[in-house]
């Protein structure tokens, strides 16, 4: 890992940690202030998507150690497991969320795509991990951690946008909906994922 991908490795491992422990105080301390329509009506989804979202988002940094995977290749398998069993007990969660959010169809339709999208990357994972395909199997999983992450970007978009810049909350979240994965998908697809040599942005690798 060069100096560079470290720092870059530490900002999202703290982001991803930290905000998988907020997450978690909803179900910690029982506060799910701003989710109580969802708990009364939907209290499986809840439970699911707050529980296990902050577990996938917390183990997923640590896959792309290459230390990790090298030296203790059992102990990356088996968090590679919960990690992806966490994703798709989360997604599946927020599912019917997205589909009854008050933040309006729009917001809706983009948590709902969110959702279906991270399922099937990370079932695209299992798949190609489980046929040994082990160079597809890194691509999908940085696709799939990109996803995760959006429970990161979305905090930072609307602290930004509404906590600086006092843009109006209800507008910048329905943006935020989509930009919180659509930009991370993006960021991944032209700037990680190794492309052959000769294509543009060739050599850049995702952090080991």
């Amino acid at each position: 890992m060069s100096g560079a991908s470290k720092y870059l490795w530490l900002l999202m491992a703290v982001m991803s940690i930290g905000t998988a422990l907020v997450t978690w105080k909803y179900m910690f301390f029982m506060d799910f202030s701003g989710w109580e329509h969802h708990l009364a009506a939907r209290p499986l989804a809840t439970y699911l998507h707050f529980t296990f979202g902050p577990l996938a988002l917390f183990l997923g940094s640590f896959q792309f150690l290459a230390r990790m995977r090298t030296a203790r290749p059992a102990l990356h398998r088996i968090v590679g497991w919960i990690y992806v069993l966490a994703c798709l007990l989360a997604a599946t969660g927020a599912l019917p969320l997205a589909v009854h959010s008050e933040a309006g169809p729009v917001a809706g339709l983009g948590f709902s795509v969110l959702s279906v999208i991270w399922i099937y990357v990370t079932l695209q994972a299992v798949m190609t991990a489980r046929a040994r395909d082990f160079a597809r199997h890194r691509v999908w999983m940085i696709r799939s951690f990109a996803l995760t992450f959006s429970a990161a970007t979305l905090r930072l978009y609307l602290g930004v946008f509404v906590a600086l810049l006092g843009w109006d909350y209800s507008e910048v979240y329905i943006t935020v909906s989509w930009a919180c994965w659509l930009i991370n998908l993006l960021i991944v697809e032209i700037w990680i994922i190794p492309r052959p040599t000769g294509t543009p942005f060739a050599g850049r690798q995702h952090a080991t």
